[in-house]
């Protein structure tokens, strides 16, 4: 469950931090205060439970005031990947989407998504080699 956590962490950063270049870093990035939403699948516990309970752990520990709203609209992942594809078009995306590896891939296509590498890597917010190492 920590790993879900520390990643669920590193996607949030990650996504809140679109506008800045992946060769630049994210050492000047102050992520204190934000906002982030978070589009999912679940809708039945244990697994909305479990969701639900890390986020509010999240919300309430993590040392920058992130706070991450879950939006709980029911939908499955074909619903997901309808809805995302039209927030795409429109602009109105949210910070995190779950989906299948085919819709990532999707979304990095159509700039709507970013790769994890240069902020997993990154002096201040990412990992060390033995973290790193532990995430599958």
């Amino acid at each position: 469950m920590r790993k879900l956590f520390m990643l669920t962490l590193i996607v949030v950063f990650a996504l809140s931090f679109a506008s800045v270049s992946a060769q630049d870093g994210y050492s000047d990035v102050d992520p204190s205060g934000v906002t982030l939403t978070y589009w999912h699948q679940y809708t039945r516990d244990p697994q909305l439970a479990t969701m639900q309970a890390l986020v509010a752990a999240f919300n309430e520990t993590n040392e920058y005031g992130i706070t991450v709203e879950l939006a709980e609209n029911g939908m499955g992942y074909g619903d997901l990947r309808d809805q995302m594809n039209a927030a795409i078009i429109s602009g109105e995306l949210p910070n995190l989407v779950a989906g299948y590896q085919s819709d990532a891939l999707s979304y990095y296509l159509d700039d709507a998504a970013l790769d994890l590498n240069p902020l997993l890597n990154d002096a201040t917010f990412g990992y060390s080699e033995d973290e790193l190492a532990s995430l599958n």
